[in-house]
């Protein structure tokens, strides 16, 4: 028996309670997935004004707003690396502990912040704790779940961070940070504990570790197994993931190996997942971009409330359909259907003039393409490529492989920022518009013909079929 969302809708869960361990650890992971997303809507709260700066002009907020959001992905880009150092050494739950900790020291120096010095102090400290939390969730979730579910227990994660973003947005109107941040410092603390009381360890990290009566417990009590031999056949999977690895002299070698490595695929899959991230992230900062200038115009009040909210039930769509037609098409649909929001905008604004600057006039119908693109964007890429990471790297290298990922696609964000301002300067608007989302679409061509579609395999399935190896789908006797 594994998890789906239908078990959710149908009540399954209620009458169940047999997976309870599961279910409690899936708890305590969103809780954290959550706090990720009130940390992540921080330049959506209403900042204090300190000093000079209590009765300027608009354009200081803007530019406290823009400060506090490279603060926390420059936080982030240097947090993704530090699982690297200790995930496989003390093990999940306590990196995730660690996260907490952070976490909850950024919100501490947010609350007393006397400056915008405390301000940005707090937003790269809760930007470093936000990287801890995708890198060691994204190998948590391959690890905890089956193939069978392995999508949804990620989207799932993603849905959590999507429902903090969209709270703290809707909090952020109302009431002040320093007001806020007890609650969220309260709410991190509750997280750290269930994490202590209520988070299994994950099995795969147990077993490398040597301790393999220890990870067979761990994958009984997640499957609500009542006996080891239940969980056998899982276990001999895991096991086979682990020694069907080929080994390499040095860690170096196992990189480049990684990165320019052979095969029937042209491009390593690190290469291919961080070429499709840097063009759909080009593409998704000239469209957030372009729809900041609508939303100051058209929901001034409001405007991030929506645009979360979209985000939130487009995720939602992605985690009832993930398992049913699989990621690879899912990430077609998405970045066919973002291209063509791209292109149908441009000519749009080619067409009329407005030198995509859209102010108090813009259109109806090119505010609904605008939402489209917003829910067809979150309902592809955002869940599903952290879930593809977590699948497609093999185990000796997995964890520095995602970290790479992870704090390459935030660096390029900072670099696309400064890009886009440089171009729009020189260019105009609408030629970098242009230029940004034609780039956009080039993903396509790397999901049709490289990526692979890893739904309902194990890992270990889908390691060999990524080295063009042939293997026997069922798990040989020992």
């Amino acid at each position: 028996m594994y998890f789906t969302w239908d078990m959710v809708t149908t009540g399954w869960l209620l009458k169940n309670p047999k997976l309870g361990r599961f279910f409690l650890t899936l708890i305590t992971l969103n809780i954290g997935a959550i706090s990720v997303g009130l940390t992540m809507g921080l330049p959506n709260v209403s900042i204090p004004e300190f000093g000079d700066s209590a009765n300027t002009e608009t354009d200081v907020a803007l530019e406290n707003v823009s400060l506090v959001e490279t603060s926390i992905f420059i936080g982030a880009s240097l947090g993704v690396l530090v699982p690297i150092f200790i995930v496989d050494v003390y093990g999940r739950r306590t990196t995730f502990i660690v996260f907490g900790v952070v976490n909850a020291s950024s919100w501490i120096l947010l609350a007393n912040a006397k400056d915008m010095v405390f301000i940005i102090t707090g937003s790269f400290v809760g930007g470093f704790a936000v990287g801890i939390f995708l890198i060691t969730a994204t190998l948590f979730v391959s690890e905890i779940s089956l193939p069978e579910n392995r999508g949804t227990v990620a989207t799932m994660t993603s849905l959590s961070g999507y429902f903090g973003i969209f709270i703290i947005c809707y909090l952020g109107i109302h009431v002040d940070l320093q007001i806020l941040a007890p609650g969220i410092i309260g709410f991190t603390i509750f997280f750290i504990i269930s994490t202590s009381l209520w988070m299994n360890e994950s099995p795969y990290y147990l077993y490398k570790c040597g301790r393999v009566l220890d990870a067979k417990l761990s994958l009984m009590t997640l499957r609500g197994k009542t006996t080891i031999l239940e969980i056998d056949e899982e276990h001999k999977s895991m096991v086979q993931f682990f020694n069907s690895e080929i080994e390499y002299p040095t860690r170096v070698k196992r990189m480049i190996n990684l990165m320019f490595g052979s095969g029937k695929m042209e491009m390593s899959m690190m290469f291919l997942l961080l070429t499709l991230c840097t063009t759909q992230v080009i593409g998704g900062y000239a469209m957030t971009n372009y729809v900041d200038s609508i939303v100051s115009t058209q929901l001034p009040r409001y405007g991030t409330v929506f645009l979360a909210l979209m985000n939130f039930v487009s995720v939602v769509c992605c985690l009832g359909t993930i398992e049913k037609i699989g990621r690879k098409f899912i990430l077609k649909l998405s970045c066919i259907g973002s291209s063509t929001c791209y292109l149908i905008i441009f000519i749009y604004n080619f067409y009329y003039g407005t030198k995509c600057e859209p102010g108090n006039g813009t259109a109806t119908s090119l505010i609904i393409i605008i939402a489209i693109y917003y829910i067809i964007y979150t309902f592809g890429v955002i869940p599903v490529i952290p879930v593809l990471t977590s699948e497609i790297f093999p185990n000796k290298i997995k964890t520095v492989a995602i970290g790479f990922c992870f704090s390459s696609v935030y660096l390029a964000n900072l670099i696309i920022a400064w890009l886009y301002f440089s171009l729009s300067h020189l260019m105009g608007v609408c030629p970098t518009f242009a230029v940004f989302t034609f780039t956009g679409a080039i993903g396509l061509p790397v999901i049709i013909w490289s990526l692979p579609e890893t739904n309902g395999k194990s890992l270990y399935e889908i390691q060999h079929e990524l080295r063009d190896e042939i293997i026997d789908p069922v798990i040989p006797s020992y």
